[in-house]
């Protein structure tokens, strides 16, 4: 029965891993695609399960070979997004003539309190404000 458990979790995330590659804009495609990290430790904790408790299995190298899989193909979808992967954007110097000064603020939508964002924004100077509600 715990056998039966595991196989139904690992199925799950196999198809949560790999519905996204289905290129459709539905709701029910798309909600897959960003918790890859959870994902990910999701499957690790899974394959030391599987590892403990499936060795018996008839199939048991092709869900390790399964889970292994999918847990590649996370990683590299991760990996770019980690510390380890490479830098996107690289930091450049400020030059006072080319450079522009940029405020960025996410205000809570019931915030009452305008004075700080506002004083912030006046004593700094700053040339371009994004405010995001």
């Amino acid at each position: 029965m715990v056998l039966l458990i595991l196989k139904i979790f690992i199925s799950l995330f196999f198809a949560f891993t790999w519905i996204p590659l289905i290129k459709l804009d539905y709701w029910w495609v798309r909600v897959f695609d960003y918790p890859r990290f959870k994902k990910l430790s999701v499957f690790a904790t899974l394959i030391i399960f599987w590892i403990l408790l499936g060795r018996e299995d008839a199939g048991f190298w092709y869900w390790a070979a399964g889970i292994f899989v999918s847990m590649s193909y996370l990683v590299f979808l991760v990996w770019t997004y980690s510390i380890l992967g490479k830098k996107m954007v690289q930091k450049e110097p400020y030059d006072t003539e080319k450079g522009i000064h940029l405020i960025a603020g996410n205000v809570y939508q019931y915030n009452r309190e305008l004075d700080y964002p506002r004083s912030m924004c006046s004593s700094r100077l700053d040339q371009i404000i994004f405010r995001l509600n």
